[in-house]
């Protein structure tokens, strides 16, 4: 089965990426979406993408694209 994380990954990235040049925008920084790595052999875990965004207060939200079982 087809699993489209990276392509949803890549379109909620660039949706907030585009929203920080807008001047109301609460978006301070966004991350470029992160692999589900092992910790120390590095081999990929899951197909999940994992974006951090920033607010401008400060607070870090982690935004999570993962397939889920039917």
């Amino acid at each position: 089965m087809l699993e489209y994380c990276d392509y949803l990954a890549h379109v909620v990235h660039t949706a907030l990426a585009d929203d920080i040049v807008s001047a109301d925008s609460l978006v301070l920084k966004v991350h470029t979406p992160k692999l589900d790595l092992h910790a120390t052999e590095g081999w990929l875990q899951s197909s999940s993408k994992t974006i951090l965004v920033e607010d401008r207060n400060g607070t870090i939200y982690k935004v999570t694209v993962e397939a889920l079982d039917k």
